[in-house]
C-alpha cells in the first residue's frame, strides 16, 4: 500500500499546478519554470520506480533494468 500512496503523492504534486489559474504578469515565467521542474522530477522518479521494479524480473530484462537504474538514480533514491 505504501507504493500506491507514494505514486499518488508523486502524481498529485505537479497536478496541483493545473488547478491554478493561468499566470500572468511578472511571475509567469517563474511559475512556468517551477511547474516544469516539478513535472521533470516526477517523470524521473517514475522512471526510477519502473526500472527498480523491472530489475526484479528474471533474465536479461532484469539485468538491463538494474544496470539502467544504477546509471539513472543514485543509491539513496534506489
Amino acid at each position: 500500500m505504501q507504493r500506491a500512496q507514494a505514486l499518488g503523492v508523486l502524481a498529485a504534486v505537479p497536478a496541483l499546478a493545473l488547478l491554478a489559474p493561468a499566470a500572468t504578469g511578472p511571475t509567469a515565467p517563474l511559475v512556468t519554470a517551477v511547474a516544469s521542474a516539478a513535472w521533470t522530477c516526477t517523470a524521473w522518479l517514475l522512471l526510477v520506480l519502473v526500472l527498480e521494479q523491472s530489475s526484479r524480473l528474471p533474465g536479461d530484462l532484469g539485468r538491463v533494468a538494474a544496470a539502467l537504474a544504477r546509471r539513472v538514480a543514485p543509491r539513496s533514491v534506489r
